[in-house]
């Protein structure tokens, strides 16, 4: 018959058994006491017998016992450690990250910039992308789109719309004009010309012929 000591005691000293001394553990493989090795801010818990993360309200290990950030840091509980935020941005205790301004999105060097042109910031991403070949970033959309100059799509290619036609930013397509109506391009709307210059060329309305 074998005696064995408790767990909270296993190390047999003098015949008695005794607790590993701080900040040793047993090791039940090789029956000794050994010094442990936790991660960064994690601490040896006597109870569990394992490592054991500091609390969020006082997660940095110091040696002797979990204690709050150092000032001006944030703790990231994703990463178990405490950061400055980059210059330019501010804490968001909600989803426990930095956010730069919409201005500045874009984080190098620890700090808030923008995106460099002709890229964009992708929230998804959470980085800077390009638009493809013929695209260009639509605010309004939120987007890679059409320049304005040939905002219509077709077949992964950007044209214009054909006269009569223009292009319709509500709908998204080439739109015509109600019967009797125009496109007037300096009103960028539909409408009829004004007594001033009735005729329709085609794409502006004109004065009447000389004598007529």
């Amino acid at each position: 018959m074998k005696c064995v000591c408790p767990a909270n005691a296993p190390y047999i000293q003098g015949g008695r058994c005794v607790a590993c001394e701080y900040p040793r553990t047993w090791n039940s493989r090789t029956n000794q006491c050994v010094a442990y090795s936790c991660e960064e801010n994690q601490y040896w818990d006597v109870n569990t017998n394992k490592c054991t993360w500091c609390p969020d309200a006082t997660p940095v290990w110091n040696g002797n016992k979990c204690v709050v950030c150092p000032t001006g840091t944030f703790y990231f509980r994703d990463r178990h450690i405490c950061m400055t935020c980059p210059a330019g941005s501010y804490f968001n205790e909600t989803i426990i990250r930095c956010i730069c301004p919409q201005s500045a999105p874009y984080v190098y060097n620890n700090t808030c910039l923008p995106c460099r042109y002709p890229s964009y910031w992708n929230p998804n991403s959470r980085q800077c992308d390009t638009c493809a070949a013929g695209l260009v970033y639509n605010i309004a959309l939120r987007g890679c789109g059409c320049p304005e100059d040939r905002p219509n799509l077709v077949n992964g290619v950007c044209t214009g719309c054909r006269a009569p036609l223009f292009w319709n930013s509500d709908k998204q397509i080439c739109d015509s004009c109600p019967d009797g109506t125009h496109y007037l391009i300096d009103e960028q709307r539909c409408g009829q010309c004004p007594a001033n210059l009735p005729l329709w060329n085609g794409k502006y309305c004109v004065k009447c012929p000389d004598h007529t």
